[in-house]
């Protein structure tokens, strides 16, 4: 698996900031970092720009793979201890904020 890099990852960072669930969950974490991404677009090429994706990329590599205790990146369940492990996610499942 290769890492993204340059223009690839801004392309993959403006289809993920499309998605109205992943907006939400940066702008409660992080409200300048969600004000930054509306105005990424407007950057030119600079360390700034590109100090930002990283970040950007780095946030959603850890939102999507680290569980956290509040925020829309955190989720509970109820469940059964037993014999066997046996998960399943439904495709529509649908979230409650509290």
């Amino acid at each position: 698996m290769s890492s993204l890099e340059g223009e690839q990852a801004e392309e993959q960072l403006f289809q993920l900031m499309k998605n109205r669930e992943i907006r939400e969950a940066i702008y409660v974490s992080s409200p300048s970092l969600y004000h930054s991404l509306i105005k990424l677009e407007k950057f030119s090429d600079s360390p700034k720009k590109n100090q930002l994706i990283k970040s950007a990329l780095k946030y959603l590599i850890r939102m999507s793979t680290r569980p956290t205790p509040f925020g829309l990146c955190s989720g509970v369940e109820a469940g059964r201890i037993g014999d066997k492990t046996d998960l399943v996610i439904p495709d529509n499942r649908q979230f409650k904020k509290r």
